[in-house]
Formats: structure tokens, sequence, C-alpha cells
């Protein structure tokens, strides 16, 4: 698509661009997540415009990396859309892994065992329960999928915070001297 999200630095077709704040919402959400958008009706849109969109996610089929409690809501909301769910959690009992269409018990720390886990049944889309610590597990499954949604070297900038600094100062965004400093 040309698009693509590096750490804060949004680019199009190389370019870096800027914008308001609902530009950069905008942006962001159309490089992270799927084309259908699941907003409320507008006025421009209405009750049958939400139909469309509600129709043409049905019948696909998501990853959900990271089934714990807080997962219970996105899953319910989904299957309410007409998403099979498949749930990964590295805890057999996790609550997602029992609500999800299909659970599977997947230490979601090891990129390589969630994505050999999702080989026969390929996701259309990935969503992340915990989205941080596992961002990087969402991003390689998008690598491996060849889907889309955030790439694994883009999480790995948005979750290290050294990283992260390293990229803005580069594109000239921050201006200021960051360490790393030895754990205690």
């Amino acid at each position: 698509s040309g698009k693509s999200l590096v750490s804060g630095a949004f680019q199009w077709g190389g370019e870096k661009t800027g914008g308001n704040a609902a530009e950069i919402h905008e942006e962001v959400h159309a490089v992270l997540y799927p084309a259908v958008d699941l907003a409320e009706p507008s006025k421009e849109t209405g009750r049958e415009g939400l139909k469309e969109r509600k129709r043409m996610i049905q019948h696909k089929k998501a990853a959900l990396i990271g089934a714990g409690e807080e997962s219970l809501h996105t899953i319910e909301k989904a299957q309410e859309l007409g998403v099979f769910v498949t749930a990964l959690d590295g805890n057999p009992k996790a609550a997602g892994l029992q609500a999800a269409d299909e659970g599977l018990a997947v230490d979601i720390s090891r990129e390589d065992e969630v994505i050999k886990a999702l080989q026969e049944e390929a996701p259309d889309f990935v969503i992340t329960g915990p989205i941080g610590r596992y961002l990087t597990t969402a991003g390689a499954v998008n690598d491996a999928f060849q889907l889309r949604g955030i790439n694994r070297q883009s999480a790995v900038w948005c979750t290290d915070k050294y990283l992260f600094h390293e990229k803005l100062h580069a594109a000239g965004l921050r201006d200021c001297h960051c360490e790393r400093v030895p754990a205690f």
C-alpha cells in the first residue's frame, strides 16, 4: 500500500509527512487496522453503511494474541460481528481460550511457535490482547502471513524505548540525548 508506520514518523511512499492530531490518527488507523471501519454510523454512511461494513468482516478469521481475562470483551465483540476467533495464550487455563472459537495454548512470547500454530488456518487479521507486551509477536504474524498491520520491525521500534528515541532522533523529530543505563 506504500504506507508504513516507523515509530512515530509516517511514511507515504517513502516521503515523511506531518499533520495535525486528527490527520495523524487517521494515518495510524489506516496503517495498523484492517480496511473495514466498524465505527458507529454517521450521517454520511447511515445504518446501511454500517451493515455493509459488518457484512464485509463476517466469516473472517482473527488470531487473538493474548487470551487473558482482559480479552473476553474483544472476543465477544468479534464473534458478534461473525469473526471466527482463534485465541492463543501461554496459560492453558486462560479465560479467552475457552471463550474463543478455537483456543491454543502456545507461549506467545515465542513468535515461531505462534506462527507454527496458525499455519493450518491462517488468520485474516491479528488482534493483540496485552498490546504492548506481545506487539512484536503480532508483527511477526503479520509478516509471516502477509497481513495488513504493524510489521515486526516497527513493533520492535515501538516497544523498545531506546530504539524508539534513536529512530525519532535520526528523523529529526526528537532533539535530546538518551543513554542506556545498566540494570541493577
